[in-house]
C-alpha cells in the first residue's frame, strides 16, 4: 500500500504544506477552525435572514395566493395577470 503525500496551498492562509491525506486541505487546525467558525456565522446570518423575511411575509396585509386565485377566476383572468392588475396598484 503507498503513502499519500502531496505538496498543497492552505485554503485560508495560503501558507505551502504537504497533505498526508487525500481531503486534507488546511495547513493546520487553526486554520481549519477559522473556516469552521466562517461557516457557522454564514449560516447564523442567512438563518437570521431567512428569519426576518418570515416576519415581513407573515406580517404583510397580502391576501393568501388561494384568495387571490378565487378573484382571478371570477373575473377571468390568470392569477399573474390579477395580480399585476389589482394587488401591485394598491
Amino acid at each position: 500500500m503507498s503513502e499519500f503525500s502531496e505538496v498543497r496551498k492552505c485554503v485560508v492562509c495560503g501558507a505551502t504544506f504537504v497533505a498526508h491525506n487525500w481531503s486534507r486541505i488546511y495547513c493546520s487546525q487553526k486554520c481549519g477552525r477559522k473556516m469552521a467558525n466562517a461557516r457557522a456565522r454564514q449560516k447564523n446570518l442567512e438563518e437570521v435572514i431567512a428569519q426576518e423575511h418570515k416576519k415581513k411575509v407573515k406580517g404583510s396585509n397580502m391576501k393568501a395566493i388561494n384568495e387571490l386565485a378565487v378573484e382571478a377566476q371570477k373575473r377571468g383572468l390568470s392569477y399573474g395577470e390579477y395580480v399585476g392588475r389589482y394587488e401591485y396598484d394598491q
